[in-house]
């Protein structure tokens, strides 16, 4: 049972993508954490794994999802490429893109994408007239795992939960907004690119990344907030209610220390997670 309502908000995201699944409960949960940052900052390219087991082994394990929820309009928009990790390490992981999708942050938004897609929030691809309205982007973030426990998994300390806002009776997620007819997908088809490099580093070295991105995205003429899979709309139908994220923005922004949880059906387990 959810403590708080950062747990709870993750046991309904958790809920909400895993409808009708058959997985084992034990094994399955949502790690969760949350992200405060300046606009103008950047969240390097990354992928979500259960890195202490890549430590222990050199085997790469991915969640199931991974999902993003805005606390915040503007800054860097999360970037999910379509570049699967490879299995194990150190093969070559970089290249040029020509796939991916953009989410523009916006209060109360959720996305979800393919838990094994490389992802970053670069503040290159950022809408200028979006990026110069606040200082701070707030992001909640949730890694849906299925049949495997992250090995640095570990519940949130009740020395901190005393802290936190205490969980509520009603929802807190709106999943009846989340529609397919809601998405409004990066349109890749425009002819006019202009490549932009970046350097994507590990523990194997330095990697080139060249992304071909549309022009009119990088003149603030693109004004889609791209997903993939599923996102709540801008505006009255969003993914969690004004009043719940103004809360949870208030919490998030005056924690000291990010706070990492998982929750299952069941029972609670945990981990930490990277940015989006």
């Amino acid at each position: 049972k959810p403590r708080v309502l950062m747990e709870q908000l993750a046991l309904e995201i958790f809920k909400f993508h895993t409808k009708d699944m058959q997985f084992d409960s034990e094994t399955s949960g949502a790690e969760w954490w949350t992200v405060v940052m300046d606009t103008h900052d950047d969240v390097g390219w990354h992928w979500d794994r259960d890195y202490g087991l890549q430590s222990d082994t050199g085997i790469n394990v991915h969640p199931f999802l991974g999902t993003v929820t805005y606390f915040c309009d503007g800054g860097p928009p999360t970037t999910f490429l379509e570049h699967v990790s490879p299995v194990e390490e150190g093969a070559n992981i970089g290249g040029i893109l020509e796939k991916f999708h953009c989410s523009k942050p916006v209060k109360g938004k959720h996305a979800v994408f393919d838990g094994r897609f490389l992802h970053g929030a670069p503040s290159k691809l950022a809408w200028e007239h979006v990026q110069g309205n606040t200082t701070t982007r707030v992001t909640f973030l949730v890694n849906i795992w299925l049949n495997h426990v992250p090995v640095d998994a570990s519940p949130i300390p009740s020395k901190i939960t005393k802290f936190l806002l205490p969980a509520i009776t009603d929802s807190v997620l709106q999943a009846s907004q989340m529609q397919e007819e809601s998405f409004a997908v990066l349109k890749l088809e425009e002819v006019n690119r202009a490549p932009i490099h970046f350097e994507f580093k590990d523990a194997h070295g330095i990697h080139g990344l060249t992304l071909n991105v549309p022009k009119s995205m990088l003149s603030g003429d693109f004004n889609q907030s791209s997903v993939t899979v599923q996102c709540s709309q801008a505006g009255d139908d969003v993914g969690v209610p004004a009043a719940v994220v103004e809360n949870m923005l208030r919490e998030a922004s005056s924690s000291e220390d990010d706070c990492s949880d998982s929750e299952d059906s069941d029972d609670e387990s945990s981990g930490n997670g990277s940015q989006a």
